[in-house]
């Protein structure tokens, strides 16, 4: 029966129209149709027009065709406003996953200070399981589709953990193995704080994690102080300037860049002491 399914209540005036549904085979009432067409049912909703019966999408109808284009061009726009350039993103994805997976210092010393964060980024980056072998040479990897925001902030997380590669390995080559093991626990805290965020990061998080990888550099910084032949020699000076700026760099407030100047103008006086 035509009424079987009832939308708005139409469906037994005596001069009730029906309109047939090419995508699903339904017969819905004319009036009720065309109102639950021309109209957000939900406050804000923005997607495809479905059968209201079987929830089918509707693709075809020459009736609707003028709503059924700019319900998708809408549904584009906001994917636009979302995902970005796709191209773009993915360009810049596959270069990271090129980048992070070929590198094998790289993969071994991120796997060192926390090999948590090696598998974050592939993970993120590529769909799990779908390293797919093409010779044995080469592998071809199924990206995940990546927003360009949520893109943007991975970029930034790669770049912090680049810089603490470089940094780790410099004090490697001269550090003692107390100051290694200490500063590689504070970059292992660090990470763990950065791969557990959900993205993308606000603005207010990104700038939180630059300024905190900032003490950690300074951190690096004044290690290279304590190892130093002057301070091995228990230079009395030094260590007290060392100390000072210890307690400057650990202070549990948020190290801003009035706090990072204060300390290298310190550093910087006391540099001839």
């Amino acid at each position: 029966m035509l009424t079987e399914f009832t939308l708005y209540g139409y469906e037994e005036d005596e001069d009730s129209r029906f309109i047939y549904l090419k995508d699903c085979g339904h017969t819905i009432e004319a009036i009720g149709l065309t109102y639950y067409m021309e109209h957000n049912i939900e406050e804000g909703e923005i997607g495809a027009k479905i059968c209201p019966r079987c929830k089918t999408i509707i693709s075809h109808s020459k009736r609707f065709g003028n709503i059924l284009r700019k319900r998708l061009k809408d549904v584009m726009g906001v994917k636009r406003r979302v995902f970005g350039n796709e191209n773009v993103v993915k360009l810049k994805q596959k270069g990271l996953v090129e980048e992070l997976s070929g590198n094998v210092e790289w993969v071994n010393i991120t796997s060192q200070i926390n090999p948590n964060v090696h598998v974050y980024f592939i993970d993120t980056l590529v769909q799990k399981g779908l390293l797919i072998p093409n010779d044995a040479k080469n592998q071809r990897v199924v990206l995940r589709q990546i927003p360009e925001g949520n893109m943007q902030s991975i970029e930034l997380m790669v770049k912090h953990v680049k810089d603490v590669v470089d940094i780790y390995k410099k004090a490697h080559n001269v550090f003692p193995l107390v100051l290694i093991d200490s500063l590689k626990q504070k970059y292992f805290e660090q990470f763990n704080l950065l791969i557990t965020r959900d993205l993308p990061l606000t603005k207010t998080e990104a700038a939180n994690f630059d300024s905190e990888f900032d003490r950690l550099y300074d951190l690096y910084q004044l290690y290279k102080r304590r190892a130093s032949p002057r301070f091995t020699n228990n230079h009395t000076s030094a260590t007290l300037v060392y100390n000072t700026a210890m307690d400057m760099i650990n202070s549990p407030v948020m190290y801003t860049k009035e706090m990072k100047n204060q300390l290298h103008l310190y550093l910087k006086v006391h540099n001839s002491n």
